[in-house]
């Protein structure tokens, strides 16, 4: 069994991004695609 990669960004501003716009940590096609469709609907 393997143990999870604790992510902590060293940098400031990467913290706060990160803290404010919580983003999945394992991005696969599916959001891929629906980030695609949005913008596509968007425009």
């Amino acid at each position: 069994m393997t143990r999870f990669f604790s992510y902590f960004p060293k940098n400031a501003v990467t913290r706060w991004f990160d803290k404010r716009l919580p983003l999945p940590r394992n991005l696969n096609y599916f959001y891929t695609f629906g980030g695609i469709l949005t913008v596509m609907l968007l425009s």
